[in-house]
């Protein structure tokens, strides 16, 4: 996902607060579904708990439970977010949102277990997680823009996610492959904003599968304004099965929405600069925890879902800033 001011951007820089702007990657429940099978640095595998843990992660491998998951997440983002109030301001109502959503690969039954075949067919997720994934996704952004675009390549999507009601606008693009569906809404998208049939100053491109959590939408967007050659790229936080969550004994009481907790303001700060990945940390690590994101269990620090390592940021609580930012990051205040 990349929010940029229209025209072409010399670099892109990220938060220095990993909160101020980041995304859930919902589709990680999949990929780290065969994690709770990891043993942790020094864990015996014969020890009653670590038993359970791994007796328990089998359980949560099947589709049908991962679809279930899927479901509920969505759900949970569903009703933390509708709850909170709308924030949209100036600059975000200058704002259009481009999201490519492909499913018709999937399988077109009903959200049950045959419609989450996973056999290479353009991801990991199925056709009603991915439904679920979006309207997550919607959900999030639409609390902050009025204008969602979501562009779709074949006709099944198209009736699908209208019958969905998001608040947002469907488009069909008539395409050779769905593979073309990322360049072809690029494209288009510059299209109707260049001849103003979109009336926008910024853009925001970003996948299906990606909740946001925005803490102050303004200020990025001025500081867009400010800098016409800057695009911002938000952090990417994994996010994980609740059971996986809880039986793997990842998940903290850390309540997060808006980038406060129960305990004040929240900040992730410090991300180190990779050079090499050396400080990156296993799942199953005991530094890796989950926090309550919007309800749903995420890691908060950046991730590697090959090698399902994460390189976590310094949580603290309390107002003070995060300190200088590694090198192209910026402070959004």
């Amino acid at each position: 996902a990349t929010m940029r001011v229209l025209g072409a951007a010399d670099y892109v820089v990220m938060t220095r607060d990993l909160l101020d702007l980041a995304v859930m990657h919902m589709s990680a429940i999949y990929k780290l579904r065969s994690a709770g099978k990891q043993l942790a640095p020094g864990e015996d595998p014969a020890s009653p708990q670590v038993r359970q843990r791994l007796r328990r992660s089998a359980l949560i491998l099947s589709e049908k439970e991962m679809l279930r998951e899927s479901l509920a997440t969505a759900d949970g983002i569903h009703d933390v977010v509708t709850a909170l109030p709308r924030r949209r301001g100036p600059l975000s109502e200058r704002t259009v949102v481009v999201l490519p959503f492909y499913a018709a690969g999937q399988g077109f039954g009903d959200k049950s277990v045959n419609a989450t075949s996973t056999g290479g067919r353009g991801g990991h997720s199925g056709k009603g997680a991915r439904e679920a994934f979006l309207r997550g996704t919607v959900e999030t952004l639409a609390r902050d823009f009025s204008h969602v675009v979501i562009f779709t390549c074949h006709p099944a999507d198209y009736n699908n996610v209208r019958a969905l009601e998001l608040p947002a606008d469907v488009v069909l693009l008539q395409l050779q492959k769905p593979i073309l569906l990322l360049t072809a809404a690029s494209v288009e998208a510059a299209r109707r904003i260049s001849t103003r049939e979109w009336d926008a100053d910024f853009v925001l491109f970003t996948e299906a599968d990606n909740a946001f959590v925005i803490r102050h939408p303004e200020a990025i967007l001025a500081q867009l304004q400010s800098n016409p050659f800057v695009a911002v790229s938000p952090h990417r936080l994994a996010v994980m099965s609740p059971p996986l969550a809880k039986y793997s004994g990842k998940l903290r009481d850390t309540e997060v929405v808006d980038g406060a907790s129960q305990a004040g303001h929240l900040r992730c700060c410090a991300l180190p600069i990779c050079h090499t990945r050396v400080h990156w940390k296993p799942l199953m690590h005991p530094q890796v925890v989950a926090h309550n994101v919007y309800g749903t269990p995420a890691i908060l620090g950046s991730h590697n879902m090959q090698r399902r390592t994460f390189n976590l940021c310094n949580v603290t609580v309390g107002p003070e800033e995060c300190p200088e930012a590694p090198r192209g990051a910026v402070e959004v205040r």
